[in-house]
């Protein structure tokens, strides 16, 4: 799997985007906005990084934590289970692209990718659905 790295420019502007690398928990604690995989923390969301002091309880040396803040709230974003509107952008034999539009009736600020499998078309005859058919 191939890791991204992050621009000069967003660096120094500190922006984060999914799968960023932020540091390793050696060195960080991982905090809102972030995952760990190997020891590695990663942005999960899009957003500006800040680096805070870690509560200390034991009065021992106290680690940086990395947060990603987002540039809106989380409430602005579609969640799981919204039923969304999304423009179709690409279409292929395993899966559809797609522009999110609306989460329920709500137009969203900006468009979101998605991705679309065979699997998500119907919950019932799910070995017939093409997606190039859909």
């Amino acid at each position: 799997k191939a890791r991204r790295h992050v621009s000069a420019e967003r660096m120094a502007a500190e922006i984060a985007i999914p799968g960023d690398r932020m540091g390793e928990l050696k060195d960080y604690e991982a905090g809102p906005g972030t995952y760990t995989l190997n020891g590695i923390i990663f942005a999960s969301v899009v957003g500006v990084k800040k680096m805070t002091k870690a509560k200390n309880e034991n009065n021992k040396k106290s680690k940086q934590r990395v947060e990603i803040f987002r540039k809106q709230s989380a409430s602005e974003l579609p969640e799981r289970g919204d039923i969304i509107t999304a423009k179709v952008a690409k279409v292929n034999s395993r899966l559809a692209k797609v522009n999110i539009l609306f989460s329920g009736e709500r137009l969203l600020k900006e468009t979101f990718p998605g991705t679309i499998r065979p699997r998500d078309v119907r919950a019932f005859d799910i070995d017939n659905v093409q997606a190039a058919n859909s």
